[in-house]
């Protein structure tokens, strides 16, 4: 293909209606909980680039932002730039709007993967050698109390600051000086079962944070982290978002699938960029507000 006839292409792809269809199609695939579709989309995006080590919110967040429709303008300037310029290799970057304009045959490779009763009858196979060994009753009873009065001894904490050393050292019977989190810049305890915020406010310089998937009902703690630009909330139990006001830094907030139904704290967020409110009963009046500001609202 040469280089005038990729320029027509792109520019009959980059169109409002097909970014809009685009964004539709990723949106639906989230609220359905598709998630390693996005990963599949997102890799056709990236070329595979570290896009399967992203979070679920974080790769939907990704592909939004490459797609929203508020884009068109920029994209069209760059492709009639690097046409101008006669540079066929920056021309080829936009080229990944193909992949997503067919995204049923992107996704085609879902269909050819084992489900999970497939899974299982493979496992079955595999361990069905199991049922001719024989094993002593006694021992066995022995074993099995012996493990179970083990296991009834330990319990695990659902404080973040508990969590947090169960990620980093395997258990939570250490010594973990609080003022060592005040180096931290990035944490990721996305579905780590963290119930409260108790220790995050030692936490003072991180920037992003993904709590995703945990079981979080009070945000109240992170009114003390001053330097928060990303934050992912997604899929737990958030009802009032009050102490993101002081967040003055935050641009990129997932707030789905929780309980929020005010989001008038984000208001004096000047900085902000992105919010993403899918499964929460939020005022259109709260939501027209943040759009006029030129804020991605993804509902």
């Amino acid at each position: 293909m040469t280089i005038a006839q990729t320029y027509r292409k792109l520019l009959d792809a980059y169109t409002q209606e097909n970014l809009h269809t685009i964004t539709t199609k990723i949106i639906d695939l989230y609220k359905n909980k598709q998630y390693h579709a996005i990963h599949v989309a997102l890799n056709a995006v990236a070329g595979g680039e570290g896009a399967d080590e992203k979070q679920e919110s974080k790769a939907f967040y990704t592909l939004m932002m490459i797609y929203h429709p508020d884009r068109l303008a920029h994209y069209r300037s760059e492709i009639e730039r690097h046409y101008r310029a006669k540079d066929a290799e920056q021309l080829g970057r936009f080229t990944h709007i193909f992949s997503m304009l067919d995204l049923e045959k992107t996704l085609i490779v879902l269909k050819n993967r084992p489900g999970p009763a497939d899974t299982a009858d493979e496992y079955r196979r595999e361990t069905s050698g199991f049922d001719d060994m024989d094993f002593d009753d006694d021992d066995d009873r022995s074993m099995g109390d012996e493990i179970e009065d083990e296991f009834e001894t330990i319990s695990y904490g659902s404080d973040f600051f508990s969590v947090l050393k169960r990620s980093i050292y395997g258990h939570e019977n250490i010594d973990l000086p609080y003022y060592y989190l005040e180096d931290l810049e990035s944490l990721d305890l996305a579905g780590y079962g963290v119930e409260t915020l108790d220790g995050i406010q030692h936490c003072v310089h991180v920037t992003v944070l993904d709590l995703s998937n945990n079981e979080i009902i009070d945000i109240a703690e992170l009114s003390q982290l001053p330097f928060l630009q990303e934050l992912f909330l997604s899929d737990n139990l958030i009802g009032y978002i009050d102490s993101l006001s002081f967040a003055k830094d935050l641009r990129i907030l997932d707030l789905s699938n929780n309980k929020v139904d005010d989001i008038s704290p984000l208001f004096t967020l000047d900085r902000l960029e992105y919010v993403n409110i899918l499964g929460n009963p939020v005022p259109d009046q709260q939501i027209r507000f943040l759009r006029s500001r030129g804020i991605v609202i993804v509902v």
